[in-house]
């Protein structure tokens, strides 16, 4: 019973959500090019590209204290 929600239906995975994000904005940019709108389009990309980059922008990449590469730590000082 741990993996059921509180209403008593079946839990909905990352991955499904994960798919149907991609599923509706497909279903979204192929309606638009159908019918041609191309002004629509380039908003909605250009708000898209915008908040991706809002993401990154205000990421908190400090957090991360080890090099994922090598596992050491990257305020470490290396020896010669």
């Amino acid at each position: 019973m741990a993996n059921r929600n509180s209403a008593g239906g079946r839990r909905v995975s990352r991955k499904q959500i994960t798919l149907l994000w991609i599923a509706g904005v497909a279903v979204v940019i192929i309606t638009l090019l159908y019918f041609e709108r191309a002004d629509v389009l380039y908003v909605l990309s250009t708000l898209g590209v915008t908040a991706l980059l809002g993401a990154v922008a205000f990421a908190d990449l400090s957090g991360s204290k080890k090099n994922p590469a090598t596992g050491e730590d990257w305020n470490a000082t290396k020896k010669l």
